[in-house]
């Protein structure tokens, strides 16, 4: 369960479409979970901090992600960190803010190991989380329950490697529970006037069911380092996805 306060969001320029369609993104804000790194708040990067490039929409942002013994070199459209988050080495574990555009399914990333590395593998799994919407502004239950799929390998060719795609069934993914829950997580875990949420919980016979929806709210990369002497660390990059309508 993450440690973060459920984050009430009015006011937005999207409006509801799709129950549980993660197509325009609202920012859910920052979670924490082992493994920790502090992530400063500031106004969205825009700094590149490297020359060679990924092939990316030309409109994303290139950035370094940047470990001890490994930096990866990527793109964003939109990212809420603050700039020089970038131009930190990070021991390990990188949290990442998506901003409202961006998209991270079939990125492609450069890795750059240290000479002393001898193998890498990565992996991608990624979580959901329930929203209640009201047309528009919307609260995200993203320290209730979760979905949390399984790791999947990522193929690595010529030191770069792409993110998984998930489709709608994918992000729609979510345990198994009844309105009496959803409603009851509702008052439990809002920290401001639940009032009008725990009506509009009300309404919700599943979590799918509008004005209830499942989407995407965090993907994680797992890296593992093995050095040419046989050790092996862990590494990790964490996205925080925008969630909402």
């Amino acid at each position: 369960m993450r440690a973060t306060n459920i984050l009430l969001i009015f006011g937005l320029l999207c409006s509801c479409s799709r129950p549980g369609q993660n197509d325009n993104l609202v920012d859910s804000g920052l979670k924490e979970e082992k493994p920790k790194s502090e992530l400063p708040s500031g106004e969205k990067s825009k700094q590149a901090n490297t020359t060679e490039t990924t092939d990316n929409s030309k409109e994303s942002i290139q950035v370094l992600l940047q470990f001890e013994n490994l930096t990866l070199t990527t793109g964003f459209e939109e990212v809420w960190n603050d700039e020089n988050y970038f131009a930190e080495v990070h021991k390990d574990t990188i949290l990442i803010q998506l901003g409202l555009v961006s998209k991270i399914s079939g990125q492609e990333y450069l890795l750059k190991p240290a000479s002393s590395i001898g193998t890498i593998q990565i992996y991608q799994n990624y979580e959901t989380s329930l929203t209640i919407m009201d047309e528009g502004p919307h609260v995200d239950l993203t320290d209730w329950t979760h979905y949390i799929g399984q790791w999947k390998e990522l193929k690595i060719k010529d030191n770069r490697f792409k993110t998984l795609k998930y489709s709608n069934t994918d992000q729609e993914q979510f345990p198994e529970v009844t309105s009496e829950e959803i409603l009851e997580a509702t008052e439990k875990h809002l920290n401001v006037d639940s009032s009008r949420w725990t009506e509009l919980a009300k309404q919700c016979t599943g979590p799918n069911k509008y004005p209830c929806g499942i989407s995407i709210s965090r993907i994680n990369l797992k890296i593992i380092l093995t050095d040419n002497k046989g050790i092996t660390t862990e590494k990790y990059i964490i996205f925080e996805v925008p969630m909402g309508c």
